[in-house]
């Protein structure tokens, strides 16, 4: 969610492979997931902040360096979060 808050802050940001795909710690246990947790919790907020505070009229502006608007990538990244939470689900389920 930092890639599309950037983008949405007018950054034309490609992300290289460790900030796309961040490492796991090596001692994965409870403090590191509750870590991570936080983590996602407060990038959860700060984009819903973003959001909130967004002119409406943003919507159609291309996201820069791109050939998409911020309509489309707010929901790119939507559709994106629901996908995971929907493994998260199966997941729990099983």
């Amino acid at each position: 969610m930092s890639i599309v808050r950037r983008r949405l802050a007018g950054e034309a940001f490609e992300p290289n492979d460790a900030q796309d795909w961040p490492g796991v710690p090596p001692d994965p246990g409870e403090a590191a997931w509750q870590f991570a947790l936080g983590n996602l919790e407060g990038a959860y907020e700060q984009l819903r902040g973003m959001i909130l505070a967004l002119d409406p009229e943003r919507l159609e502006d291309r996201v820069p360096g791109k050939h998409y608007t911020v309509y489309f990538m707010l929901h790119g990244v939507i559709q994106h979060n629901l996908y995971h939470a929907g493994q998260i689900a199966l997941l729990k389920k099983s």
